[in-house]
């Protein structure tokens, strides 16, 4: 990711609040809800972030099918 690479994004700190697990033998979700110390574009705050990942099993692997991440009160 470019804003990594040159300083636009800096993580300091990541806590994990809760963490949920949800699926069958062949799909998963994960659910983490973070406290995220960040520097973005030059401001530093705590973002409250909820990381969504929908995984599926291909031939033994678990592959990531999609990563969304959202605000959370």
């Amino acid at each position: 990711m470019a804003e990594t690479q040159q300083s636009r994004l800096v993580y300091h700190r990541i806590s994990f609040q809760d963490i949920s697990v949800n699926g069958s033998s062949d799909t998963v979700c994960l659910v983490a809800r973070t406290l995220t110390d960040a520097r973005v574009f030059g401001s530093r705050n705590v973002w409250r972030l909820q990381l969504a990942m929908d995984y599926v099993r291909r031939d033994g692997l678990w592959i990531t099918e999609c990563a969304v991440a959202t605000l959370w009160n």
